[in-house]
């Protein structure tokens, strides 16, 4: 079974790009962060980007930046016995870098507006 998503996170080292055939493939090793407060869990996935596409991503991307890569396929693999979180992106988007992050992918969610709904206070609305 595949799920479709549309994968946030940062990249745990520099993309690598190796020629399959008549066309190329670049994985990413992408950290993705999710979880509340002290429970936050960091969740890693290995994102593979056909043709060039793959290719001008690994020539902007590099360790640390933050990128958003989007029609995904996620999928799990078996290697060795062990079971790997892994993805086939359609596309991506480069994630502006802020002046507050010290030039790293400064992607910083953003709480939402005050003025009504979750968020005004510190309750998870579940």
């Amino acid at each position: 079974m595949t799920i479709s998503a549309t994968i946030i996170g940062r990249l745990g080292k520099d993309p690598e790009t190796r020629n399959v055939g008549s066309t190329s493939v670049t994985e990413f090793r992408v950290a993705t962060r999710h979880g509340f407060g002290d429970r936050q869990v960091d969740t890693w996935l290995s994102v593979s980007l056909w043709g060039k596409r793959g290719e001008t991503a690994a020539r902007h991307l590099k360790k640390g930046d933050a990128a958003i890569f989007t029609g995904c396929s996620v999928y799990n693999e078996e290697y060795n016995g062990k079971l790997y979180l892994k993805a086939e992106a359609s596309g991506f988007e480069f994630v502006p870098k802020s002046k507050d992050s010290g030039g790293q992918g400064g992607y910083q969610p953003q709480p939402p507006a005050s003025g009504g709904g979750y968020g005004q206070d510190e309750s998870i609305p579940f």
